[in-house]
């Protein structure tokens, strides 16, 4: 995995490199702690849902290809408020490299493929009944999956210009 996005814009959180592990025991996307506050921070899901309609698409750099999820995976919106399903865990730090357990979340979006003889795995869009944004499966399909991703900008301090 190379790196996480919002937008498609790259988090540059995998500096030091990172590894995603596809989780089917797992409700969350979990990860440690310093990748999933980078990960909540950013996303800046408001407990009051005041943000909602404004949340971005979180998405997985595997393959020099994105992987999507929109806020209806990533996020829980109840009666009590807007929860992100990301959670930090004691699992997946290693010297020099992270892992990211894709959950649930991710899992639900995308279809897994295992080929156990020649060792290697595929990803698809999951269709289902309905979006929950209203759209059509083929507009969701080309909206979140596989799009290349852009560079983020590094942040700049203001110059005074008098």
């Amino acid at each position: 995995m190379s790196d996480v996005t919002l937008n498609l814009v790259r988090l540059n959180i995998c500096k030091l490199g990172c590894h995603a592990a596809f989780d089917t025991s797992s409700a969350m996307i979990s990860g440690p702690k310093p990748l999933m506050d980078a990960m909540t921070q950013e996303l800046n899901v408001a407990i009051d849902c005041s943000n909602w309609d404004d949340l971005p698409d979180l998405g997985f750099e595997l393959g020099g290809a994105v992987f999507n999820l929109d806020k209806y995976q990533y996020a829980k919106r109840t009666s009590e408020g807007c929860f992100p399903q990301l959670e930090a865990s004691e699992d997946g730090q290693t010297e020099g490299s992270s892992t990211i357990f894709l959950g649930v979340p991710f899992l639900t979006r995308y279809v897994t493929v295992y080929d156990r003889v020649f060792l290697r795995m595929g990803l698809a869009f999951a269709v289902h009944a309905s979006e929950p944004t209203g759209e059509s499966m083929e507009g969701a399909r080309k909206r979140l999956m596989g799009r290349p991703s852009l560079t983020r900008v590094p942040d700049t301090p203001e110059v005074d210009s008098e």
